[in-house]
């Protein structure tokens, strides 16, 4: 976060971090409670945080694919609540990002419920807009076997991985006076891998 901070203009426009358990009911309560105690009242919110446990779905526990859910779907929907009711009640003109994940669209063996979530990140996002008129180098990715990783290159039209900075782009400009007739679109980000 330290990062993001430091990267945001040094001007009169407010701005704030909280740290928050997105699939936890107390951390999210928390992370509301300190936005309430400095009278903050968020234009933005960017949906970002994510889990993966890749694994075919007949191997995978009950308590994981729930802790799947909590974290990539149901978390930001209760969440996203929340801040909409106070978008609503002091009449903020917002922006909403989620953040997904091409596999919401296409599937992926073995990710299952990782792409059940992303699907329902994406159906989330289009019933919000109405209700409310790549594949990127990260932790999860990282860790991706070497075979891996140069078959999914290979699919990329670009013929490399996308980086965090070029989602997080996408991301202000979706936050910009530029996008405000964008609403309720699943923005992909993956240098052509699903055309």
């Amino acid at each position: 976060m330290s990062c993001i901070k430091a990267s945001l203009p040094n001007s009169s426009l407010k701005h704030t971090f909280v740290k928050c358990d997105i699939s936890s009911a107390s951390s999210r309560e928390e992370a509301l409670s300190k936005l309430g105690e400095i009278d903050f009242n968020p234009d933005i919110l960017v949906n970002n945080a994510g889990t993966s446990q890749d694994a075919l779905l007949v191997r995978m526990s009950e308590q994981q694919i729930v802790d799947l859910m909590n974290t990539n779907l149901v978390g930001h929907m209760l969440f996203t609540k929340e801040i909409v009711k106070g978008m609503v009640k002091h009449r903020v003109h917002g922006s909403i990002v989620n953040i997904g994940s091409v596999v919401g669209s296409h599937g992926n063996a073995g990710q299952a419920a990782y792409s059940a979530s992303k699907a329902g990140m994406i159906g989330f996002t289009k019933s919000l807009a109405r209700e409310e008129p790549g594949f990127i180098q990260t932790d999860l990715t990282s860790s991706l076997p070497p075979e891996t990783r140069a078959k999914w290159q290979e699919q990329v039209a670009l013929n490399r991985f996308g980086e965090a900075q070029e989602v997080a782009s996408a991301v202000a400009f979706l936050c910009s006076r530029g996008a405000s007739y964008i609403t309720g679109q699943t923005i992909t980000v993956d240098g052509g891998l699903f055309m």
